[in-house]
């Protein structure tokens, strides 16, 4: 009879030798050298295989970076992300490249904006497009003068208000007896006379808005006039926070009742001898500089260019070679680039009304720059649709032509 000692260590004995026969298959089925015994051979074998994968996976995200650059510039992108990745990688040469490649798309982007920093150059108020470059001398423009403030405009104050009345109660702007609802305003204020500016706004909108880094827009109209085309443009906007000033009272009170569900802000006032006590992002006034005595034109724009302000969109006649005096109510073909106006060239020019009255809308960024002296008239010629001669002021005796 077997003792229990004996199958004891029987079965001691047997898993011992499966134990070891296990670990042997597995020494076997590993690879060699993890069980050399010259370590150095080891590590060198090890650091072969890591170039081989570096290199592998460099390749991957070669390709990966390849499609991923292809796409963002087939779509004119570039990626915060993909900067960090080049980064990264420590790969000046491809850095290089797209800092280059995104210089360029953000240079003609720059030179397509409508608001520039280049006093010489003049543009269009919609595509950007460089109108003419004008050689004029940046020191010989100085901030609008504060003397201006004190320009006696008394004999023009008294009857100013009750011209604008009478016009507007008679109707006498009203020239096409169309039965418009509210037609008071003239010609110039049917919308399909306004198409120009409106296009000219949106554009000036979106603009202000990228360079001031602002989700909305400021916008004074002055002055309001009877909002034919104005209300239209609002009604497609979001972004802008709207005010109108008019002198005549009964406009006033019309929009009052007619949009009160808006936000938009009405008031009674006379710009030429009320100061603003508000900044705006943009103030437009349109066609309404020309009928009016070129003194309280003076004022009117001292008064827009000490307002903190940023930038006036106005109405001028730049193929005007002369500027005459009229009592409020007339009309004048008003450039307000020559004397005894001399405002520096706007930033940009758009025509605001087809046809031989050479109306135009210019931008100027304020405060407003005057020519300390206009001693005489340079001709420029510019392209809009055909060639366009214009006047400003300049230190040349004679005038002369710039192709």
């Amino acid at each position: 009879m077997v003792k229990p000692v004996a199958i004891f260590v029987g079965l001691i004995t047997a898993c011992v030798i499966l134990v070891l026969f296990l670990q042997l298959k597995m020494t076997l089925e590993c690879e060699p050298f993890v069980y050399t015994k010259d370590i150095r051979k080891h590590f060198a074998n090890d650091l072969k295989r890591k170039p081989h994968t570096k290199q592998v996976r460099s390749q991957d995200e070669e390709k990966r970076d390849n499609l991923e650059t292809a796409y963002l510039d087939k779509n004119g992108l570039y990626s915060e992300r993909i900067d960090h990745f080049l980064k990264a990688t420590g790969d000046d040469e491809r850095d290089r490249k797209d800092r280059f490649e995104r210089t360029k798309v953000q240079q003609v982007h720059t030179d397509r904006s409508v608001i520039h920093n280049n006093f010489s150059k003049v543009v269009n108020c919609i595509t950007g497009e460089t109108m003419k470059n004008i050689p004029i001398d940046q020191q010989n423009y100085v901030r609008m003068r504060e003397s201006i403030r004190d320009i006696d405009t008394h004999k023009y104050d008294k009857i100013r208000k009750s011209k604008f009345v009478e016009i507007f109660n008679n109707g006498f702007w009203d020239m096409e007896k169309d039965g418009a609802e509210f037609q008071r305003s003239g010609p110039g204020s049917k919308l399909e006379n306004a198409q120009g500016v409106i296009a000219i706004l949106h554009t000036l909108i979106n603009e202000i808005k990228r360079i001031k880094n602002i989700r909305k827009v400021n916008l004074l109209d002055v002055p309001c006039g009877d909002m034919q085309w104005m209300a239209k443009f609002l009604k497609t906007r979001d972004d802008v926070i709207y005010t109108g000033i008019d002198i005549v009272p009964n406009l006033i009170d019309h929009h009052k009742t007619m949009y009160p569900f808006t936000e938009w802000e009405f008031h009674r006032g006379d710009i030429a001898t009320t100061p603003l006590t508000k900044s705006y992002d943009l103030i437009l006034c349109r066609m309404m500089l020309q009928h009016l005595a070129l003194k309280t034109v003076l004022k009117i724009l001292h008064n827009f260019s000490s307002s903190n302000s940023s930038y006036l969109l106005t109405t001028t006649f730049p193929t005007n070679p002369m500027n005459n005096d009229v009592i409020p109510g007339e009309f004048q073909r008003l450039n307000l680039e020559i004397s005894p106006i001399g405002l520096k060239p706007p930033l940009c020019y758009h025509r605001d009304q087809d046809g031989p009255g050479g109306h135009y809308m210019g931008l100027w960024e304020l405060p407003l720059q005057q020519y300390t002296k206009c001693p005489a008239l340079t001709q420029y010629r510019i392209w809009d649709r055909i060639p366009l001669k214009i006047h400003t002021c300049s230190q040349k005796k004679k005038a002369l032509w710039f192709a």
